[in-house]
């Protein structure tokens, strides 16, 4: 296992990170213009809303089970540096996907306090929802690479002691 190779992909994802951090930081937002917000543009914000809350809650459960695994608290995973790598950027990414997510909720309370409805379709809304998004896949990817195959590994496992007993 060469550590350098490691390094590399940790220091590729910080440089991702940083990238999203300062598109979602420096987003363009229009001027406010104050309107009524009509049933359409309110249902919408409810299933955003919804859709934020759920992955919200999924990364934090994510990001607690990768920390059970790096303690040691779930032994039954050995831990590769590969491994530890993938539950690392998992976990980086679950916890990336959380704050883009409290980011664009208070982006949005800002909108709501001031009936900025215009800014629904400004980058300073769309930004943070669609990088909290991005992250959210990005950690799934990691941890299906960390699950996968360790599956694998287990299902082979199984099968040749099958096999070593005389059963098919």
């Amino acid at each position: 296992m060469n550590p350098k190779l490691i390094w590399g992909v940790l220091a590729a994802a910080i440089l991702v990170w940083f990238y999203f951090f300062k598109e979602v930081l420096h987003a363009d937002s229009r001027l406010c213009s104050v309107s009524d917000i009509t049933p359409n543009i309110e249902n919408t914000l409810a299933y955003l809303n919804g859709v934020v809350d759920l992955s919200m809650t999924i990364a934090s459960a994510l990001v607690g089970l990768g920390a059970a695994l790096l303690l040691g608290i779930q032994g039954n995973v050995r831990l590769t540096p590969w491994r530890l790598t993938f539950i690392s950027l998992s976990m980086a990414c679950f916890t990336q996907a959380f704050w883009y997510g409290i980011w664009w909720k208070l982006r949005m309370a800002d909108v709501m306090i001031n009936g900025c409805w215009n800014k629904l379709t400004s980058a300073l809304i769309q930004q943070p929802y669609v990088t909290h998004l991005g992250f959210m896949v990005a950690g799934v990817i990691f941890l299906a690479a960390l699950i996968i195959p360790i599956g694998l590994e287990r299902i082979k496992r199984k099968d040749t002691r099958r096999i070593g007993r005389g059963r098919q």
